[in-house]
């Protein structure tokens, strides 16, 4: 028998990834697979009040089924920093998705869905972490960022999701995730205002991490070292 997610949270759970997989998360409240807004606003309220958070990879539902193919949406150049068991990983699911087409457009359903369930989550008060799975490591949380905000969420609450949002879920909001005094100084610069526009958290100029400053150049070489030993 499955618990669900009302028990999960009775018993002391305090975050839920992937929207619990298939969507257990609004199809319960929703009564069905059909979501419904107003029937789940209390019970998104609910795990609000509760101080239960969410990781929803909306990218992963996105992508899963896709990735490595001209259906992707994500830049093939990335692809150059997926090992070899990566690159492996999803073609085995891919065959399967082969098999199973009626599966596709399950998920393709799920993942439009996924996005305006973390809207709605969102407005209802309930913390939202960025997270992204099985995806390219480092570039896949831009691409989340981005489909927060396509979803409805505004640039500065989808940024929160990756900087003082897992500072509050850990507790440590007090020294990180914020720039402030008394704070750790790891911080990302950037050559455009990513609060008008998401996507420029992808114009990275520099990075300051434990003490250390690592311009462009610096992080160039970072990246030409983590593709030489993906293809190794």
């Amino acid at each position: 028998m499955k618990v669900t997610i009302q028990e999960g949270v009775d018993a002391g759970m305090v975050s839920i990834e992937h929207l619990s997989e298939d969507g257990r998360v609004w199809k319960a409240c929703s009564g069905g697979s059909q979501y419904r807004p107003e029937a789940c606003r209390p019970f998104f309220e609910m795990l609000a009040k509760r101080g239960v958070w969410q990781t929803p990879t909306l990218i992963a539902m996105v992508e899963m089924p896709v990735i490595g193919t001209p259906a992707s949406t994500i830049n093939r150049d990335q692809l150059v920093y997926a090992n070899k068991g990566y690159l492996e990983m999803h073609a085995a699911n891919q065959s399967l998705f082969i098999k199973r087409p009626e599966v596709l457009g399950i998920l393709k359903n799920l993942a439009e869905t996924a996005k305006v369930v973390t809207r709605d989550m969102a407005a209802a008060g309930v913390g939202i972490l960025a997270g992204c799975d099985a995806m390219i490591a480092g570039f896949c949380v831009h691409d989340e960022l981005g489909l927060m905000v396509a979803a409805g969420m505004t640039p500065a609450a989808a940024l929160q999701t990756a900087t003082i949002n897992p500072a509050r879920y850990l507790g440590r909001e007090m020294t990180i995730g914020t720039v402030a005094a008394g704070s750790s100084a790891d911080l990302v610069l950037l050559d455009a205002n990513p609060l008008e526009d998401i996507s420029n958290v992808r114009r990275i100029r520099a990075v300051v991490t434990s003490g250390r400053f690592f311009d462009r150049i610096a992080l160039d070489q970072l990246l030409a070292q983590a593709k030489a030993a993906a293809q190794q």
